[in-house]
């Protein structure tokens, strides 16, 4: 089981992170160029950031429908569908939202060029739900290896070719190469399939695979739009160099946060899989889930002046500090949503995700309050705690739900099986 669970979600993990660590990869690129093109790709991204979180959301409902056995062939043609859908609506919502935030400002050129290539994204994560539960992960993981690279080599040629700021030409590539890969897992969806690909619709699959995200898209959405209107409200007030050093701190977040997500995948296909979840599984999965973040923390901790040097070349102080105490954030969030991935499968899948809002509710205004005392070290110390009061509340929820549920306990199972 440890084997199985810890093999499929380090490939997961690898993908989504490749598959996102574009930004990054930008980032990584303008760090080299003017506090200005960080400040304004930092504010427009994080703005993007809560589309991309969504279009992810959404789709976590696919890796729970997928693996199980009924599965038709019209389903998978529906869930692509689905995938359609949620991209042309999230594009649509998102250029609103830039006339509404963003117009006149300096960051609203990145923000309408990384707008475009929604859509793409969202087609590409469905179909890479489709085959990672159909156990092509390894196909998705080279092909977003691949991306990857794309993304760095093209972010160079265009930098140092077009006539325009950096800050335009890294989002244009990202958008370039969105639609690139997009065609091509369509393509490779359809080699590897053992039947016709076509797109289908239908609410009934529809209203499934809300019911999964639905929670989880609520929170995501206050918990990406918080920390977006967080940036948007400092922008107004803090200096650009503070905001190109909070702009790669949560850049960072974002980016390893993809690793816990992928872990959380695997725990929902493994126990989608079964038709009972005992204690043990539990004891394991939590022992397991411990050693995970704290390992991958441990790591990233000791290697955040080596991180921060990676993304600016030391051209902003304090940075590695701000990155070594931002793991707490992530460390911490990456154990609830372990938690809540198990309670999600056995059946709750609407109010243990919503314990993440602690966040919003607590971790952005106090971070807020205290960034003008504490600058980024107070702010980074709410989020950390507030994320420490979602853990509070998912490890309260999945006790009381094995005190109260037999099928969680290996001496009522046992009976059942006897009387049978």
């Amino acid at each position: 089981m440890i084997k199985q669970i810890l093999q499929q979600g380090l490939i997961i993990s690898g993908t989504r992170l490749i598959a996102l660590s574009m930004p990054m990869i930008d980032m990584m690129m303008l760090g080299r160029s003017t506090a200005e093109d960080v400040a304004n790709f930092t504010v427009a991204n994080q703005i993007i950031q809560v589309f991309v979180i969504l279009i992810i959301s959404l789709s976590v409902g696919i890796n729970i429908l997928v693996p199980k056995k009924n599965t038709k062939s019209s389903d998978i043609n529906n869930i692509i569908g689905y995938s359609i859908v949620v991209g042309f609506i999230i594009t649509l919502v998102s250029i609103v939202s830039g006339f509404l935030f963003l117009k006149g400002s300096s960051s609203g050129d990145v923000y309408y060029i990384l707008v475009l290539g929604l859509f793409p994204l969202s087609v590409f994560v469905g179909i890479s739900a489709i085959m990672e539960s159909k156990g092509f992960t390894r196909n998705v993981l080279i092909i977003t290896a691949i991306m990857s690279f794309s993304n760095a080599t093209l972010n160079y040629i265009l930098i140092n070719t077009l006539p325009v700021v950096a800050s335009n030409s890294v989002s244009l590539a990202t958008t370039m190469l969105r639609y690139a890969f997009c065609f091509i897992i369509i393509m490779m969806a359809y080699k590897t399939s053992p039947v016709k690909i076509r797109v289908g619709f239908s609410r009934a699959l529809n209203s499934t695979l809300l019911k999964y995200g639905k929670s989880e898209s609520i929170t995501s959405f206050f918990f990406t739009g918080s920390i977006a209107f967080m940036f948007y409200f400092l922008s107004k007030t803090a200096t650009t160099y503070n905001i190109a050093n909070l702009g790669v701190t949560f850049n960072f977040i974002n980016t390893v946060f993809i690793v816990f997500v992928g872990f959380s995948i695997s725990l929902t296909i493994f126990l989608s899989k079964k038709e009972k979840i005992l204690i043990t599984d539990i004891k394991k999965i939590v022992v397991l889930s411990l050693f995970y973040v704290a390992s991958i923390s441990l790591l990233l901790s000791y290697f955040s002046k080596e991180i921060s040097h990676l993304y600016v070349n030391d051209r902003l102080s304090g940075l590695a500090d701000d990155i070594r105490l931002s793991v707490l954030i992530i460390a911490i969030d990456g154990l609830a949503i372990s938690l809540i991935s198990i309670l999600r499968v056995k059946g709750y899948p609407v109010l243990p995700p919503l314990f993440r809002l602690s966040f919003v509710v607590f971790g952005i205004p106090s971070g807020i309050a205290l960034y003008s005392y504490y600058g980024n070290q107070g702010l980074i110390l709410c989020l950390s705690l507030a994320n420490a009061i979602a853990l509070t509340l998912s490890i309260a929820y999945l006790m009381k739900i094995i005190m109260k549920s037999s099928d969680f306990t290996e001496k009522d199972v046992n009976l059942k099986k006897a009387e049978i």
